[in-house]
């Protein structure tokens, strides 16, 4: 879960940074955050979980505190704070008994299409 924060931190860093449209800083966020969020993980699991041997006890003692550690981080540079990052576009669907976000349909479009494309691997691979 920890990871998952710092992904969504990272990526409110990055949007913010980036000057002009919110589509550049939306799409920058996207790419961006998700790597740097696989580096720090490949770095813990490289310095502190293979050094333990994937020992059971050793490796939830050290979970924890990577838990704990990335937590006070990111209190310590970003605050408890919740900050939205600003959607790339911002429509509206409206319809005569109700309005609804072009980018909330969007999202759903795109995890449904990642949902299919997940099943169509699972299914039609080795």
């Amino acid at each position: 879960g920890e990871f998952f924060m710092l992904g969504a931190v990272l990526a409110w860093a990055i949007s913010t940074m980036i000057a002009g449209h919110p589509a550049i800083g939306f799409v920058a966020a996207l790419v961006i955050a998700p790597l740097v969020v696989g580096l720090v993980a490949l770095i813990a699991e490289r310095l502190v979980l293979r050094r333990l041997y994937y020992n059971p006890e050793g490796t939830i003692v050290a979970t924890i505190g990577m838990l704990y550690i990335i937590q006070q981080l990111a209190l310590t540079f970003y605050g408890p704070e919740a900050r939205p990052v600003e959607p790339p576009f911002s429509y509206r669907i409206l319809l005569p008994w109700f309005g609804y976000s072009g980018y909330k349909l969007s999202v759903v479009a795109a995890s449904a299409l990642l949902l299919v494309l997940t099943w169509l691997v699972l299914t039609r691979t080795k």
